[in-house]
């Protein structure tokens, strides 16, 4: 719990701080050295960025941090207009999509990123797919990973798709 209480301060805190403040900080609630945090910072740099779509908030709050940690930068939006609305829809690695969106499907969303030259590639997470879903999937080349989101399997399925895609932005 001292870890969140660490993260929370950074959330709220309006001015950034300097390296001693932080150091007291870290000693204080037990968290990693101000190193070991710029390590990640640069981590996250080389590893790409992902947009995570899904109409719950505490889902894309948790695929955001735990993206992070491992290195990614994370862009959360809560449904499929509220990304299309962007007038030029942002660079990224990779998209993670919801199929149960309010009003546009996640495979719909993806079909008009895809309608608009957005090449990245794109995994749909869903629970229990049916079989036409799981079609229309295969036939687009987009992986499913079903909820819940349970180890590393979202992980895994990025990494797949990253390895797998020729054009991915750096």
């Amino acid at each position: 719990m001292p870890a969140v209480l660490f993260i929370r301060y950074f959330e709220l805190n309006q001015s950034p701080l300097d390296q001693p403040r932080l150091l007291k900080l870290e000693k204080y609630f037990d968290v990693p050295s101000y190193n070991a945090m710029q390590a990640v910072a640069k981590k996250t740099a080389d590893s790409g960025s992902i947009i995570v779509v899904d109409d719950d908030v505490a889902v894309c709050k948790s695929l955001k941090f735990s993206l992070e940690t491992e290195g990614f930068s994370v862009r959360t939006y809560l449904d499929g207009e509220e990304l299309l609305k962007e007038s030029a829809i942002p660079d990224c690695s990779c998209f993670v999509i919801d199929q149960r969106l309010p009003g546009i499907s996640g495979i719909d969303l993806i079909k008009q990123l895809r309608d608009r030259r957005v090449s990245a590639p794109a995994i749909l997470i869903t629970t229990h797919p049916s079989r036409d879903l799981k079609q229309r999937a295969e036939d687009f080349g987009i992986p499913i990973v079903e909820k819940p989101l349970l180890g590393s399997i979202l992980l895994d399925g990025i990494k797949q798709a990253l390895a797998r895609w020729p054009m991915r932005p750096h």
